[in-house]
C-alpha cells in the first residue's frame, strides 16, 4: 500500500528562544489561511535594550506586537522555505535614576518596524516544528533621543543621547527568528 500522506497543518504556536538575547520574550500564533499563505502575530515583552546602559541608571523595558505575512515556496503550509512580510510595532520606555533608586526621567522610544524574513520550518514527531530564519527591517520611527541621567564620575545630573535603532544608528537591522513550538 502507499504510505500515509503527511496531514495539512493549519495551526502553529511557538515560542522565538533567539528574542531572549535581544531582551525580549515574544511567541507566536500562526494561522495557514489559503494555499501557501499564512498569517503569523506575536506579542512581545521587552525587559532590555542594547542601547541601556546601567553604570549609568539608565534601563528600557515595554511590549510589542509584530504580524507576518507568509507564502511558503513548496506550497505546503507550516511546513519547508518560507517567505514573510514583516510588520511590527512596539512600545519602548527608557528610564534614568538616581543610584538611590529615585528616578530622573522617562524618555518614550516607539518602534515602526517593517521588513522581510526568509526561513524555513521542520516538523518533528508529527507535531513539534522547530523554525529558523533571518531578514532585515527598517524603522520608521528611529531617531536620537536626549535623556537626563546621573554621572557617577562626577555625581552630576546630565543629557545624553538613546542612540537611533539599528545596527548603525540608522534604522536598518537584522531580524532572525529560531522558535519552537507545536503545529496542529
Amino acid at each position: 500500500p502507499p504510505p500515509p500522506k503527511r496531514p495539512v497543518l493549519t495551526t502553529s504556536i511557538r515560542f522565538n528562544l533567539i528574542d531572549l538575547l535581544f531582551g525580549r520574550v515574544s511567541g507566536e500564533f500562526e494561522y495557514a489561511f489559503a494555499g501557501p499563505f499564512s498569517f503569523t502575530i506575536g506579542p512581545q515583552w521587552i525587559f532590555a535594550d542594547p542601547r541601556q546602559d546601567r553604570s549609568l541608571g539608565v534601563t528600557a523595558n515595554g511590549f510589542g506586537l509584530a504580524g507576518e505575512l507568509g507564502v511558503w515556496v513548496e506550497g505546503r503550509p507550516l511546513r519547508g522555505y518560507f517567505l514573510k512580510a514583516h510588520l511590527d510595532h512596539s512600545w519602548l520606555k527608557f528610564h534614568s535614576k538616581n543610584p538611590d533608586g529615585a528616578p530622573i526621567q522617562d524618555v518614550d522610544n516607539p518602534a515602526t518596524r517593517i521588513g522581510a524574513l526568509f526561513g524555513s520550518q521542520s516538523i518533528y514527531g508529527g507535531w513539534f516544528s522547530v523554525s529558523g530564519g533571518f531578514g532585515i527591517v527598517y524603522d520608521l520611527q528611529s531617531e536620537e533621543r536626549p535623556i537626563n541621567y546621573y554621572n557617577p564620575v562626577d555625581g552630576q545630573q546630565k543629557t545624553g543621547p538613546i542612540g537611533a535603532s539599528g545596527l548603525f544608528g540608522n534604522g536598518i537591522d537584522l531580524l532572525t527568528q529560531l522558535a519552537i513550538g507545536g503545529s496542529f
